[in-house]
């Protein structure tokens, strides 16, 4: 199950997150953090990784397991990092995401996680796949990997690999190609 992070913006710890986190129990688990910015951190880097196992038919699994786009989700995962570090953000391990993994050039084990992870689920295919293959609508991409982009930009970073990702994502979407593993 996912844990859910609670925590002030600012940084703190207030008598407010630590009711919520009382509260959550027979919803979900959570904990409170004082570094929230660094999940939400890790979390955006993760789901670029996730949401570009969409533009192929492969499942996220399988697709993270596929030594071809190893590379690729590598560099995703090393231009969000860089930019977390640009922004002065601390990195949280959540879920199967592990930040330090990527940063020792860990890659292959750190998708080995994320794969373990999503393996079981029942829904095998991202969200962004069910947007583009299945609901056949405009996905939430601009705001994530696109948000990304922007925070980039604004600190002269270009995020190559996101724009390429974003660029495809968006060809998709206005019907000029296909989801596909080429």
């Amino acid at each position: 199950a996912s844990n859910f992070v609670i925590g002030e913006l600012d940084g703190g710890l207030s008598g407010r997150v630590e009711r919520f986190v009382a509260d959550m129990p027979p919803l979900t688990r959570a904990t409170a953090s004082a570094n929230v910015f660094g999940f939400l951190w890790s979390k955006q880097i993760s789901i670029t990784v996730l949401f570009t196992t969409g533009i192929t038919p492969l499942t996220m699994s399988d697709c993270l397991e596929t030594a071809e786009f190893q590379t690729l989700f590598g560099t995703l995962a090393a231009e969000g990092i860089a930019l977390a570090d640009e922004y002065g953000v601390t990195l949280e391990d959540l879920d199967d995401f592990r930040p330090g993994l990527y940063r020792r050039g860990e890659v292959r084990q750190a998708l080995a996680i994320t794969a373990e992870h999503y393996r079981p689920m029942l829904k095998q295919h991202s969200g962004l796949y069910r947007d583009l293959v299945v609901r056949k609508r405009k996905s939430e991409a601009d705001g994530t990997i696109g948000c990304a982009i922007r925070l980039g930009a604004a600190r002269g970073h270009s995020m190559p690999a996101h724009r390429a990702v974003l660029d495809m994502i968006a060809e998709i979407e206005q019907g000029r190609r296909g989801v596909s593993a080429d």
